[in-house]
């Protein structure tokens, strides 16, 4: 069965900011978490198999789609997708590894929501379900995005099987609104898979996104 596991990229995430929002992924002991949190030094990632969602956790911003962020009371840290691609290579992602999710802001680019769209509200101020289709999407074409970029950097280290997915707006803990959500303009939508955009080893979008399996 395939397992879900959230990778922290920088040293000191804990110290984020945003990180101080969501106390659930930042204890690897409780139990009740559906993710398997990992972080620090050696080959941390080598227990991932090829089927498991990798989840890797930063900030983001849509004029800068090369780049990721950690935000502390001591500045900013910068690290690019290339670095990003290195590191998990370094961390001994198998390359038959097939799909990460960034839970990057407008790692997937960026959005609006059509106008004509009417859903009843969801948790946390958003939207409830809302279709792909009524959300326009933007900057989600090859080299616009983070997912994009990070999917070809990893397909040019020989990870050619592997699908790199990103939400197209700002991301919004699903411990504060009951279900992962993303800005699509101005509005809260809750996110559903279809929202996803990947990427494949080419940087290009894909509309064949992974099979997730099953958080255990």
């Amino acid at each position: 069965m395939a397992r879900v596991y959230l990778y922290f990229p920088f040293k000191d995430y804990k110290k984020d900011e945003a990180s101080k929002k969501l106390p659930g992924f930042l204890n690897e002991q409780d139990e009740s978490m559906r993710f398997h949190v990992l972080h620090g030094a050696g080959q941390i990632l080598a227990r991932v198999a090829a089927a498991d969602l990798l989840m890797s956790c930063a900030h983001g911003d849509i004029a800068k789609p090369t780049e990721l962020y950690l935000c502390t009371a001591n500045g900013t840290t910068v690290m690019t997708a290339n670095d990003l691609a290195a590191k998990l290579e370094a961390a001994g992602l198998p390359k038959t590894h097939q799909s990460i999710l960034l839970l990057n802001c407008f790692a997937g680019g960026d959005s609006t929501l059509a106008a004509d769209t009417e859903q009843e509200a969801g948790p946390g101020d958003t939207q409830g379900q809302t279709s792909p289709d009524s959300v326009v999407k933007t900057q989600n074409s090859y080299g616009q995005c983070l997912a994009s970029i990070v999917a070809e950097a990893l397909g040019g280290r020989g990870y050619r099987s592997i699908l790199v997915g990103g939400f197209p707006g700002t991301v919004t803990s699903s411990y504060t609104l009951g279900g992962m959500g993303f800005m699509a303009g101005a509005t809260r939508v809750l996110a559903q898979i279809d929202h996803m955009q990947w990427f494949d080893a080419k940087g290009q979008n894909t509309t064949s996104g992974p099979t997730v399996g099953k958080v255990v």
